[in-house]
């Protein structure tokens, strides 16, 4: 009977040290999961880190290719040019969403046609003015050093400093289309000046910009009551 109990009692701690191995392995390879997962994720963010480095770099690479040459040489007003294959190819490059967007497409167009920046859409829109419109600041920079004209005037009178100072996010191309000769004090078919945009939309950076460009403060206000309306802060 004593020999009974005793492997009984043999067998019973048998069963729990193998039950609590068992239980170590199951807590040990829950460790190695959560282990295996955080360095999944710090690679994860080092890598994301890494892809946001590379896209800064570029995105400054392509802010000093597309500085323009000194202010003290101005850009000609030209004609419209002719459409060719190119111009029709950086058309639909600056037409796609941004979805389908291919800079490479547009850069190759630009440079098979140095006169595409010229060729205007059916509306009377030049590629520059296009460019801003639909916030796509890397053509407007390319178009910009490529010579584009910064004072082609558009639809309704607007300009591609109306548009910009109405979006009023990037303060850098709006003082690049200064340097290029763009008009800061250009009016619409209805009178509204560039300044006028920027001022209404409490923009102070813009205002700033288009101030030490040479726009008339007073116009804002000659124009806002033309029309019969306030300026923001009157």
């Amino acid at each position: 009977m004593a020999e009974q109990s005793a492997g009984s009692a043999r067998r019973i701690g048998l069963q729990e040290a193998l039950a609590a191995a068992g239980a170590a392995i199951v807590a040990l390879g829950g460790v190695l999961w959560y282990r295996r997962r955080a360095e999944q994720q710090h690679q994860q963010q080092q890598q994301r880190l890494q892809d946001e480095r590379a896209e800064a770099e570029s995105s400054s690479a392509v802010a000093k290719e597309a500085a323009l040459p000194s202010s003290s040489l101005p850009v000609e007003p030209t004609p419209t040019a002719t459409r060719s294959a190119a111009s029709a190819a950086l058309w639909r490059a600056l037409e796609a969403p941004k979805s389908e967007w291919d800079p490479d497409t547009f850069v190759a167009a630009l440079q098979t046609d140095p006169n595409a920046h010229r060729v205007c859409d059916d509306t009377g829109r030049a590629p520059l003015t296009f460019a801003i419109q639909r916030n796509k600041p890397f053509a407007a920079r390319s178009l910009l050093a490529a010579r584009a004209d910064a004072s082609t005037v558009g639809p309704r009178g607007w300009t591609s400093l109306h548009y910009c100072a109405l979006d009023g996010r990037d303060i850098e191309l709006l003082g690049l289309l200064a340097a290029a000769r763009a008009d800061p004090n250009a009016v619409t078919n209805d009178g509204m000046p560039v300044l006028f945009y920027a001022t209404n939309a409490g923009n102070e950076a813009a205002v700033n910009a288009l101030i030490h460009a040479g726009a008339r403060p007073d116009a804002v206000k000659q124009a806002a009551r033309r029309h019969g309306g306030t300026l923001l802060g009157d």
